[in-house]
């Protein structure tokens, strides 16, 4: 973090009118705090509970990484705040036309428009009044980026992958109002874990036992980035198993004439997805060789191909965990389906609602409401219609929701 000077100096450039003499000998801000609390907060409602509080803190991510805006949304869900994200620098602007936001995280490197260009926009763009705090994101920081976000009008820098705690301090720095627990977060991660781990969460207790087993992977690491909740660490995998595949394809395409400016935004892109899911190892080796292509080092195509036979490797076994995850799950839920359906008729019911609800889902793009009514209507289905509901479930994993509604009207009702 900065010096308690520089960040009252920063807050004072986001939100001139907020501008207020900061004692030296203090570590809090004064009539800051009160005119934000005031024009924000409370409105009126000077007795809010907090949780409504801290749902009107409006957070927007921006990263064109699928996996960190899944990690980043799911840390902001859990500390409370309303999170908005976007895919790119030209997304959020469209967003931010049309809705003010008190916070926002950037990522560093993004195609067509980097955080840094973004920050300026924003700075250029909005008015004192309407001028949100920027965080920037980055895998890699070093002096030369901290100064170029600090130039750019950023609040703060912060590394990839995001920590729960460092999120929550910021948050509590730039919005003292903002309470989340009267618990350390090192504590709560822990009861996360603990809680998940419990002998009666079958779900939980499988995925540890299929993710451990996998070469490269500290399950410990990935399960800490998920908040210590097995269920969220399985999203994290699937989605990561999309970018790994979408990696390997490019890297093979640009490692034919050796395109070091597309390879180095592979290498720090995957950098990050490595590291959400705890493989560490690969994480590192994908640091050193973006380190490598920084420093005109070269690289040649057998250490490439190296790397590529090493993700493909992890892509693989990452691959047969969530097909062995999905049977096993299946199986599960078949038989608690068998004790709870006590007549035909409810079977029906129970069937029709299920499509209807896949049906409904798809159709307004919502992953894992999706998922999760497919895999409610396996158990229902009879031996000819498992295989379709099975390709629906890969399907989903893909995010192909038009073939997931061809092949939902392909079950009947019976």
């Amino acid at each position: 973090m900065n010096d308690q000077k520089d960040k009252i100096s920063k807050i004072n450039n986001c939100i001139g009118q907020y501008t207020n003499i900061v004692s030296k000998d203090q570590n809090s801000y004064t009539d800051y705090n009160s005119c934000l609390i005031q024009s924000e907060f409370q409105q009126g409602e000077s007795q809010q509970d907090d949780f409504q509080k801290r749902k009107k803190i409006k957070v927007l991510i921006v990263d064109d990484n699928t996996v960190n805006r899944f990690v980043a949304k799911n840390l902001l869900n859990l500390l409370g705040v309303t999170v908005k994200e976007a895919s790119s620098a030209n997304e959020a602007m469209k967003l931010m036309k049309h809705e003010k936001y008190n916070l926002i995280l950037i990522d560093y490197l993004m195609p067509n428009i980097d955080g840094l260009e973004l920050t300026r926009w924003i700075q250029k763009t909005f008015d004192s009044s309407n001028k949100p705090i920027i965080i920037g994101v980055s895998g890699k920081i070093d002096d030369e980026i901290r100064q170029n976000f600090n130039q750019a009008g950023a609040y703060e820098l912060i590394k990839k992958p995001i920590e729960l705690e460092i999120l929550n301090q910021i948050l509590k720095d730039l919005f003292p109002q903002f309470d989340i627990e009267n618990t350390e977060m090192k504590d709560i991660v822990k009861e996360e874990v603990e809680y998940n781990r419990n002998a009666s969460d079958d779900r939980a207790e499988n995925i540890c036992k299929l993710v451990s087993k996998i070469p490269g992977i500290d399950y410990e690491k990935g399960l800490h980035y998920a908040i210590g909740d097995a269920l969220i660490y399985l999203k994290i995998i699937k989605v990561s198993i999309i970018n790994i595949r979408q990696c390997i394809e490019r890297m093979n395409k640009f490692s034919q004439d050796i395109r070091y400016l597309e390879l180095k935004k592979e290498y720090h892109s995957i950098k990050s997805v490595l590291m959400h899911i705890g493989a560490t190892n690969l994480a590192d080796e994908a640091s050193r060789m973006e380190l490598n292509i920084d420093n005109n080092l070269t690289i040649n195509y057998s250490q490439i191909m190296n790397f590529v036979e090493k993700l493909t490797q992890l892509l693989t076994a990452l691959e047969h965990a969530i097909d062995a995850y999905t049977i096993i799950d299946s199986k599960e839920n078949h038989n608690i389906k068998k004790e709870s359906i006590s007549n035909k008729e409810t079977y029906e019911i129970e069937k029709k609602e299920r499509k209807q609800a896949v049906l409904y889902h798809a159709k307004r793009f919502e992953y894992e409401l999706m998922l999760e009514n497919l895999k409610e209507l396996l158990p229902l289905t009879n031996a000819d219609e498992e295989e379709k509901v099975k390709e629906m479930i890969l399907a989903a994993e893909r995010f192909d929701y038009n073939e997931v509604i061809k092949l939902i009207g392909e079950i009947s009702v019976i």
